[in-house]
Order: structure tokens, then sequence, then C-alpha cells
């Protein structure tokens, strides 16, 4: 694959930086820290995902990304020892504050966090994902974690809420505005009781959901999408006069409903959904090998795409590649594209596809494995409907991270998720990534890094219709950023019931 890597200098200063680490024991060792994936990414179909997943690492058996290579860009820590936490060191860059628009935390006491974002024709935005939390922002919670769902005005004003779900773990993977009118959302649980109750069989497996909600957040109707079938709604594409598809997967035991094989492994679902409610099937493709954590999405020309890394990259030499596939409606492979890095070096690491107006665009990370040192760069790339990169780019100038979603904006592209600021990804050290490229040609146009000294990260973006560009995932940072939030968890709840959490809901707009 031809790539088109931004600054080859930093890469270079990779190469050069893995050469060294090499010869000498006394380098860093990063060490993979692997975490429980996020359930809306994919679903084992035995057992109850983790409660509070951490959706800001890699999925497991991903190399941590080690250091920054030599004259990487600092992504806005403060050294050790600083003795301010409410700011950065005199000195720190912008790092990118003067695109930000607005930003807000969400949610209660418990665990709230958005893994769907979604722009509404009213101006505004509607989000979605999980919460354990039964104040604040955050209906009473029935079990685990609940469904939870934001409608916000375009200053992010909230105008309702609404949570949905059982006594066991439930989610949002997705959500969207609908032509017939109210919104669609779609998820994962494992118990079907609540909001759920009498919509299927208690038998352990995972199960995909929908409901329908209309301009207040009322609910119109709540469906198990393929009863009896274990698998997880994890996204959702909204085509004109043909409903909305329902895409996500999941991990099936042999002799499990895997599509017809028998043999077990990871499956790719989707389903139709027409305006009354009506579910059909639209499409089942077992996966092979099969994937931990797949990333999937279905495109407006009615093909589904899925994006995988072979064996969890598990191959101390990266002898394993990752590939995007694309199927058409009837679940036939169309094409493969490898996601080779530069001189067969390395390896692009899907973690989010979006459907796009000509195509699909592809985020996540350009990992590059040494003896010594694992290094990991935000990439991005535009892929056209025959499975032929428009243009791919690392984006080796910014630091060390990964673009977990990416959206089209008037003349660019907006893609958003993490970047590490040292340690392990799962260790409190991300901060929110955010960047805006040339549509044409990938270049940089500007990025941002946002959050404190704790774990912040965005899982979904959007482009809202007053050109705002907007990042949702998750916060537990008290400073920085966050300092605001600091000061409110130092003087505990408040009466108007803006209570500090553990983990609180994050959006941030940023200027076009």
């Amino acid at each position: 694959m031809r790539l088109m890597i931004q600054l080859a200098a930093a890469v270079a200063a990779t190469a050069l930086l893995l050469g060294a680490l090499s010869q000498t024991a006394a380098a860093q060792e990063a060490g993979a820290s692997p975490s429980e994936p996020p359930p809306a990414a994919a679903a084992d179909a035995q057992a109850a995902p983790a409660v509070t997943p951490d959706a800001g690492s890699p999925p497991a058996g991903t190399p941590d990304a080690g250091s920054p290579p030599a004259g990487t860009p600092d992504a806005g820590s403060p050294p050790v020892g600083t003795a301010d936490a409410g700011s950065p060191p005199a000195g720190t860059p912008d790092r990118g504050k003067s695109h930000v628009w607005w930003a807000k935390t969400y949610g209660g006491t418990g665990f709230d966090q958005f893994d769907s974002v979604s722009a509404t024709s009213d101006g505004g935005l509607i989000a979605a994902g999980r919460s354990s939390s039964s104040d604040g922002d955050a209906e009473g919670n029935r079990g685990l974690t609940d469904a939870w769902i934001l409608k916000l005005d375009k200053d992010g004003a909230v105008q309702w809420k609404r949570s949905l779900g059982g006594s066991g773990v439930d989610w949002a993977g997705a959500v969207r505005e609908v032509p017939f009118g109210g919104y669609l959302v779609a998820g994962g649980t494992t118990i079907t009781d609540g909001d759920f109750e009498g919509e299927g069989d208690d038998d352990g497996n995972l199960k995909a959901w929908a409901a329908s909600l209309d301009e207040g957040g009322n609910t119109r109707w709540v469906k198990i999408l393929l009863p009896g079938k274990a698998w997880a709604a994890a996204d959702m594409t909204v085509q004109s006069g043909e409903g909305i598809i329902v895409t996500g997967s999941a991990r099936v035991a042999p002799g499990g409903d895997d599509c017809g094989t028998g043999q077990g492994g990871t499956i790719m679902r989707s389903v139709r959904i027409s305006q009354d409610g009506e579910v059909s099937e639209a499409g089942c493709r077992r996966l092979d090998p099969g994937p931990e954590w797949p990333a999937v999405t279905s495109g407006i020309d009615g093909k589904s795409y899925v994006g995988w890394v072979a064996y969890m990259l598990d191959s101390p030499n990266m002898d394993e590649k990752a590939s995007i596939e694309a199927a058409g409606p009837d679940g036939k492979l169309l094409w493969t594209l490898p996601l080779e890095g530069p001189d067969n070096r390395g390896s692009m690491v899907p973690a989010g596809l979006t459907a796009a107006s000509d195509g699909l665009l592809a985020t996540g990370s350009f990992l590059l494995v040494g003896p010594q040192a694992r290094l990991m760069f935000p990439w991005l790339s535009l892929i056209g409907p025959d499975g032929k990169p428009r243009w791919d780019a690392i984006l080796g100038e910014l630091p060390q991270g990964r673009l977990n979603r990416a959206t089209e904006a008037p003349g660019s592209l907006f893609a958003a998720g993490g970047t590490r600021r040292g340690g392990d990804m799962d260790e409190g050290t991300v901060n929110l990534l955010a960047v805006a490229v040339d549509s044409g040609t990938g270049k940089v146009i500007w990025s941002a890094s946002l959050g404190g000294s704790g774990d912040d990260l965005a899982e979904s973006v959007t482009t809202l219709m007053d050109g705002g560009l907007v990042a949702a995932g998750r916060t537990d940072s008290t400073d920085w950023d966050l300092a605001e939030r600091g000061k409110d968890a130092e003087s505990g709840p408040a009466e108007n019931d803006e209570k500090p959490a553990d983990t609180d809901g994050w959006i941030v707009k940023f200027r076009p």
C-alpha cells in the first residue's frame, strides 16, 4: 500500500530510536498492559463485559506504544513533581486550546461515558453510552450499567436525559436521528429484564437491542435484535429510503450460531430496521482468522466493513498483519485491504471505521515494534469504494496515540481519540486528541491535546449544523483543563445536582 507519511523526519527518528534501543539493555521497556475493550466494540457470547472497561487502551494483546521518538512534540503534561496541579507549568505550549469552542462534563457520582455522538436537525446533538450513576445527568440506575442518552443543544445544555436497561450490564453503542422522526439507539445487554423484559430468553449470551425514541426522549418501542443470536450492536448507518442498518459483532463458541459454519469464532452481523420497527437480518459473516475485537460499520452504499488484527498482534516480530474487509449486502466478501506499514515494517491497527460520502474513513494507529520499544502514532486513511486508499496519513508530527473515529466536515476531515503522555495507556496517562486534516491529502490543518493528569479520551465525533466539530468520550481528571471539575470534587455534591463523578462523560466542541 502506498503511504503518505506526514513529517518524514519524525518517522525517521522513530527508526533511529528503535535501532538504538535494540543495542542497549538499559533502554526503556514500556511493556504491554492490555485492558478489557469496550463491550460496544464486540461481545464475548459467553460472558458479560467489564462494567467499566478502559476504552482508552488497545484491544487485548496489542503491544504498548512505548516512548515517543526524539523530537516528538510534548502532549502537554507537566514534569514530574510539578506542584500546581490546576494548570500546566509555565511555558507549556497552547496544545490547541485556542480551537475549543466549549467543553463540558456530564454524569453523576458513578461511571459515565459517551460511546456515540451524532448531530441533530435542530442544530444540537445527541450522545449515548453507558452509566452506573443514579443522579446528576443520569436517571435511576437499575443494574451494573444502563444505556445512557443525553439530548443537548448547540451550546451543550441538557434538553433531556434517558436511561435504558435492567439488572445486568447494558450499554448504547450507537445513536442517530432518523428520517421518520425521533432517534434510534442500539447497543447490547446481558439480561432481558427491565426495559428489555419479554424481549428474549436469558440464555447467558449477549444480545443486541434497539430502541426508538421520540423527539422528547420517550420510548416508542424497544426490541432485541435477532433473538437467540449472540451479538452486540456497535454502529448504525441511516440509508435514505432503505431504513437503518445496525452493525455489530460477537465471539461465538464452536457449535454456536456463527453464520452457519459451526466452527465458532468471531462473527459480524448486520440488520435492517424499517420505519415501523420491522427487523430483518441483512448479513452475517464469520471472520477468518478470528480477531477478538473487530471495528465494524455499514456503508451508505449497502456494504458492510470490518477492520481487524489477526491473532491480536501477539507475534513479537509483527508477523501477523491487520486488514480491512468489505462485504456486499449478501455478506459475500468484496475486497480485502492489507494494512501494511512502510517497507513492510509495522502495521496499521484499525480502531474505528466510518462510512463516508464516497467510501470509508479508517482510524487507528500505526504500530511499530522493535526489540526494546513499541511505538504508536495516530493514523487516518480515506479508502475508496473499490478498496484502494485515496491516501494514508501516519501523523508522525503528533504525540503518540490513537484516533478512534473520524467524520466529514466542510473542506476537511475531523478525527479524535487519545494521546499518551508516558507510561501505559491504561494507567491514567491519556489526553483527548483531536485533529483536522485536509480531506484531499490528509495533511494536518490543526490539532489539539486536552485533559488533565487523569484519563481523558474521545470515543466518537460528529459535525454540527453550525460547523462545530464535536468529540465525545470520558474523563476522570480534576486538574489542568478539568480544573473546574476538580473544584466541584473538593466542595462535594452541589444543591443543583452538579455532582462530581469518578468518571464523567466529556464533550468538547471545536471551532471549524
